[in-house]
């Protein structure tokens, strides 16, 4: 974690520690202001120490005085009425761009805008594949990993699309396979990267992959795939189609 400004950089051994680094990302992802004893209960997980008032206090002082030496300003951090907040629109953040990126490439899909889609799918990927704030467990940091998490498996189902929509055959299969591993149980990955494999002719490899993960769900999850589900892949393997009809039938799965 570090900030970026105008006068340089500060990394995180100069952002108040493992406390220092949450409280910055709370409040740069809250969007508004948030309770102090919100950010003490969801930093401290609910143990806060006696002495917890004054380190939080000490902690804002510090973070005031990175962001100034990173060049931006102290009252960037405010605190009153038992309020805290980060004014972000002095600032951006990775995962707020990651999140944007993730808004705009589904209704490029839609539209048909395949390179740009592929693009913003591409940006979203990379950035929200990082860890955020590796190290640190925390629950409030499993809700936003979560959230990453969605936004990494819609921008690769988008990257797969908009890659067979570009003659991209080996990178859509490459996406596919990538977010089967991320979703191995979901019918998303699985009717995807058949997809990409039936555009390149390997009907042999659809059926495998299907039965790879029909296995999946019986050996992991004790349950097996809906006849419906098996039924529609079955249907795509053995029918032929062109690729616009199949890329149309595909979209509705970005959701």
């Amino acid at each position: 974690m570090s900030i970026t400004g105008s006068r340089g950089v500060v990394d995180q051994r100069d952002l108040s520690g493992v406390i220092g680094r949450q409280v910055l990302a709370l409040l740069t992802l809250a969007n508004g202001p948030i309770g102090r004893y919100e950010v003490i209960d969801a930093v401290w997980g609910g143990r806060p120490t006696k002495a917890v008032d004054s380190t939080l206090n000490a902690t804002l002082s510090r973070l005031r005085s990175a962001l100034v030496r990173a060049g931006g300003d102290a009252d960037a951090i405010i605190g009153e009425q038992g309020q805290i907040e980060f004014r972000g629109h002095l600032f951006t953040s990775d995962y707020h761009d990651a999140v944007r990126a993730g808004d705009r490439c589904v209704p490029m899909l839609h539209r048909q805008e395949f390179a740009e889609a592929w693009v913003q799918a591409t940006i979203a990927f990379s950035i929200g594949n990082r860890r955020l704030l590796a190290g640190i467990e925390s629950e409030w940091l499993d809700h936003r990993r979560d959230h990453l998490h969605h936004l990494v498996c819609r921008s690769l189902a988008v990257v797969v699309i908009a890659a067979m929509a570009r003659d991209r055959a080996q990178d859509a299969i490459f996406a596919a396979r990538e977010l089967v591993r991320r979703e191995p149980h979901s019918d998303r990955g699985v009717q995807l990267l058949v997809a990409t494999l039936l555009n390149v002719g390997d009907r042999g490899a659809s059926r495998l992959a299907v039965h790879e993960w029909a296995a999946r769900l019986q050996s992991e999850l004790g349950v097996l795939p809906d006849d419906h589900t098996l039924q529609a892949l079955d249907r795509s393997i053995n029918r032929r189609s062109d690729l616009a009809e199949s890329l149309a039938e595909l979209v509705p799965l970005i959701t």
